[in-house]
């Protein structure tokens, strides 16, 4: 009986000890990441380009902070494949619209791993659609070689682009009912 008093209560530290577990200085890993829980006071705390769910802070919010993944999801992907890759890089990843990549090209240098080569292209995926009937056919793209206000905005869905997966981490989320 005391034996099994004893494993409860080491299950359950460990257990809280894992609940705990913040942003780090490195990921434990590119690829799938645990899944980590934050506090209020470690989120506050951060700073662009700092580590963080398995990617690097590129911007911060006034009650939420992105994070970019430190790596592509290779190989370039056609639009379709490229929002169903990032949903399967884990919890709350997702294809940036439009604004978020192109607050990530302003920060391409603190998150790093991007293409850089004069052979490939290096345009990357969001998830924003051109206004009209062109959406069914095209996705709006960012240059990370010219800049994001370039002639080429748009892309033929069909065609294989670079990837980056993002997430969106709040910071005192809380909802207020009082009037």
């Amino acid at each position: 009986m005391k034996q099994m008093k004893i494993f409860f209560v080491l299950v359950t530290v460990l257990s809280l000890g894992l609940l705990t577990v913040g942003c780090s200085e490195s990921p434990t890993s590119t690829n799938n990441p645990p899944q980590q829980f934050f506090t209020d006071v470690t989120l506050a705390k951060l700073s662009i380009g700092d580590f963080c769910g398995g990617g690097k802070v590129f911007f911060k919010g006034h009650n939420y902070i992105l994070v970019a993944d430190t790596s592509d999801l290779v190989p370039p992907k056609n639009w379709q494949d490229a929002a169903s890759a990032c949903r399967q890089r884990g919890l709350n990843w997702y294809l940036p619209p439009i604004d978020q990549l192109k607050l990530l090209w302003l920060k391409k240098d603190i998150v790093g791993g991007f293409v850089d080569s004069t052979f490939w292209n290096q345009l990357y995926w969001s998830s924003s659609l051109p206004d009209g009937p062109d959406s069914v056919f095209w996705a709006q793209v960012v240059d990370f070689k010219k800049g994001p206000n370039t002639v080429l905005t748009v892309a033929f869905k069909s065609s294989a682009y670079n990837v980056r997966a993002v997430k969106k981490i709040f910071i005192n989320y809380k909802i207020s009912y009082d009037m």
